[in-house]
C-alpha cells in the first residue's frame, strides 16, 4: 500500500494461488479494493533489462511457462521476512542483519561512494 504513494501502479508477483497463506486477511481484502494493485500469482521474474535503469521485466507464468515482457521502472522484493541474500553478488550492499541495503541508507557505506557516479542521493 506504502508504494502507491509513489507509483501509479503496484504489480506484486507470488509464487503461490494466493496470498492466503502468507498475509492477513484485513490486508488481502485491502489490496482487493485497491483498483491499481494488481495481484499476479504463480509468476516470477526471470529477467530484468535497461541500460541506466531498470526498464523491463520478463517474468514466467509458473503454470503455462509462458513469459511475458513488462515495463518496469522499480523493483521491489519482499520474500518473507528472514533475508535469503546469499545468491546476491558483493556488489550489492546488505545491513548486518543480511537486508537489501537501498535509497539514502547507501550513504552510509564508503563503498557506496566509490562507485555512485550520479549528482544525487541513491
Amino acid at each position: 500500500m506504502n508504494l502507491l504513494q509513489y507509483a501509479n501502479e503496484v504489480e506484486v508477483l507470488i509464487r503461490k494461488e494466493s496470498l492466503k497463506s502468507t498475509m492477513s486477511a484485513y490486508l488481502i481484502e485491502q489490496i482487493a479494493q485497491t483498483s491499481n494493485i494488481i495481484i499476479s500469482a504463480k509468476s516470477e521474474i526471470v529477467q530484468a533489462y535497461g541500460t541506466e535503469n531498470l526498464e523491463c521485466l520478463d517474468i514466467e507464468n509458473l503454470k503455462t511457462k509462458a513469459i511475458e515482457e513488462k515495463n518496469a521502472d522499480a523493483l521491489y522484493i519482499f520474500i518473507g521476512a528472514k533475508p535469503m541474500t546469499d545468491w546476491i553478488t558483493a556488489e550489492i550492499l546488505r545491513d548486518e542483519k543480511d537486508f537489501l541495503v537501498t535509497g539514502r541508507s547507501l550513504n552510509a557505506f564508503t563503498t557506496f561512494r566509490k562507485t555512485w557516479k550520479k549528482d544525487r542521493d541513491p
